[in-house]
């Protein structure tokens, strides 16, 4: 390869650390160069930070292993994920190997292979594994083993990558031991989708680099009119394969493409399967554009150019099922006859107003399950709290992935789900379900508006009984309590492993904020006070081991955490040593 290609990614990497991680350091001590080729080389599953920093798990005793990525329906799961067993479920397995000055060695992975025998055999147990992991990586494996048994039907995808700086190619025994990787995959799962197994050196690194987001794509329409709005018409199946393509490799979906808050989902439901049908069966069912609702794609600017009409910057904001399902069909169907003459009816709407962007995503955006995040982000309390954090400091990625996109340092973006774990440990005082469940107060309209209220709140039309949202300001204290509990516990001093960090942390959260509020139950008020107050590392420590003392007590592990009875316990100690009200504080603006 060219010598100028291994400079230009130092160059890249060089700059990639200076505006993601700015001072240098990436975030829990991971190796910034690791957490670069996460980046780079999963781009097309729009993981935000806080998913990518899930993933890494290089340490001793990793395996061989630097970062696990398991997902289903293209969504990163964990040990509070829902699977429906009824599904056919798509699930990817990413694991790679990352090394930033050493060069491809057959040691290393021959270390992936066995540790792949260790992961895929579902019936193994941890005291049989072949090596002692440390608990972290423990954890992502008894998640992958629970979550593929609890799936009757699920399709598995194997991706495996080493990945190194170095310009160095593998030697015939790297491959040997590459191609026993794939047969101990086939073992356990004889139907698995393994990809080819990817050594990366430093000329694949920089060719990922340069994967970036078109600045424009062009459509082609059988009939259509122009409306002041925008263009409405119908366009071949075939042609609007074309336009899915991404560029720099055609046999990919081009995820750029689909709008941030939504992009990325998928998942096999009736609507979906029906979609696939009508595709294969062209000369049994109607005309496929008659039974599909089509796609909307938004543009701030769009033109015609010879006899096609240029799209700038499209975001696909509704059709994102079908648009999946006509790609995978055609990509799997290459000998498709050229003059497939199908077609599906396609919208492109003219506007730059990021609030009329919002509605007609919100409008359009509910026909499959998807996230449940992905909807709440554009009501206008969401809109608040992200300019409210920006203006403080932080980034509140409503729309997922956004700051990350725009290169904004790692340590700085705050996820909705992040924020919602934060108000249900410290406000509503239920650190179990910040741990176990949080995802059940987005989904859930009861318990969502507990922590936001009622959506676009308005004094003059909501209902009588409706909830306000807390002020913007009492949002932020709740983050910047658990981002101060988190700096405190991540510190290696505290000789806490990432398992007791992630049970620990929201009941820590909760004492730190009991402590400056002066009370059991704080009251929002009474939070906006401690604003300008700072806990100190000492009270930090006797909060710790407190805390530490419960968890001990009940068990010691992800259900004690999980469970209410570290929260009873913790509750009837902190109202032995602060005042507490006479009753729990209501809802209040």
């Amino acid at each position: 390869m060219s010598a100028n290609d291994v400079l230009s990614l130092n160059l890249i990497f060089e700059d990639w650390c200076k505006t993601r991680l700015r001072g240098g350091k990436a975030p829990r001590d991971l190796q910034p160069f690791e957490y670069f080729i996460g980046e780079q080389f999963l781009k097309r599953f729009s993981l935000n930070d806080d998913e990518l920093l899930r993933g890494m798990i290089g340490a001793g005793d990793d395996g061989g292993i630097d970062a696990f990525y398991f997902l289903i329906n293209r969504v990163l799961a964990d040990d509070s994920t829902i699977v429906d067993r009824r599904s056919e479920n798509e699930v990817d397995l990413i694991l790679m190997q990352i090394k930033e000055t050493k060069g491809f060695s057959p040691t290393a992975l021959e270390k992936m292979e066995r540790f792949s025998d260790d992961l895929l055999d579902l019936s193994r147990k941890p005291q049989d594994y072949r090596y002692a992991y440390h608990k972290r990586l423990q954890d992502l494996m008894a998640v992958f083993k629970t979550k593929m048994t609890e799936m009757a039907h699920a399709k598995l995808r194997c991706e495996y990558y080493f990945v190194t700086r170095c310009d160095q190619p593998p030697n015939d025994n790297c491959n040997r031991a590459a191609k026993s990787i794939e047969g101990t995959i086939h073992k356990y799962f004889r139907e698995a989708i393994v990809q080819p197994f990817t050594f990366a050196g430093a000329e694949r690194v920089y060719d990922e680099t340069k994967i970036r987001k078109p600045s424009k794509k062009y459509i082609t329409f059988i009939k259509s009119f122009d409306t002041p709005e925008g263009w409405i018409g119908i366009v071949p199946i075939r042609a609007y394969y074309e336009f899915l393509q991404d560029e720099a490799s055609p046999m990919r979906l081009n995820e750029t493409i689909f709008d941030d808050n939504v992009r990325g989902y998928y998942q096999n439901t009736p609507v979906n399967r029906a979609i696939t049908t009508t595709l294969s069966s062209p000369s049994s069912v109607p005309e496929f554009w008659l039974l599909n609702n089509g796609i909307t794609i938004l543009t701030p600017k769009l033109g015609l150019k010879g006899g096609a009409l240029e799209i700038q910057d499209p975001q696909i904001v509704n059709g994102l099922q079908t648009s999946r399902r006509i790609f995978e069909y055609f990509t799997k169907h290459s000998s498709i006859p050229k003059e497939d003459k199908r077609r599906i009816v396609v919208r492109v709407i003219q506007n730059d107003n990021e609030e009329f962007r919002d509605e007609i995503i919100r409008a359009t955006n509910n026909q499959n399950k998807m996230a449940a995040e992905a909807l709440i982000s554009t009501s206008r309390l969401h809109k608040q709290l992200d300019a409210f954090f920006r203006v403080n400091g932080l980034f509140y990625d409503r729309r997922r992935g956004h700051y990350k996109d725009q290169q904004e340092d790692i340590t700085k973006i705050v996820s909705i789900i992040t924020l919602v774990q934060a108000v249900v440990a410290i406000l509503l005082g239920k650190p179990h379900d910040a741990r176990g469940r949080p995802r059940d107060y987005v989904a859930k309209e009861t318990k969502r508006f507990q922590v936001f209220g009622h959506d676009d709140y308005d004094k003059n039309s909501a209902p009588a009984k409706s909830q306000k949202p807390y002020e913007l300001e009492v949002y932020l204290q709740c983050v910047r309590i658990l981002r101060r509990v988190d700096e405190f516990i991540e510190n290696p001093n505290q000789k806490l492993d990432a398992i007791e960090q992630r049970n620990l942390r929201f009941y820590l959260a909760r004492y730190a904020a009991c402590h400056l509020a002066g009370t059991t139950y704080c009251h929002p008020a009474q939070l906006l006070k401690t604003a300008k107050k700072a806990i100190t590392d000492n009270e930090l420590t006797k909060g710790l081991k407190t805390v530490q003392r419960i968890y001990k007590k009940q068990g010691g592990d992800d259900d004690a955490a999980k469970g209410p009875q570290m929260t009873v316990d913790l509750d009837r100690i902190l109202l032995k040593r602060f005042p507490s009200l006479k009753k729990r504080a209501g809802k209040s603006a």
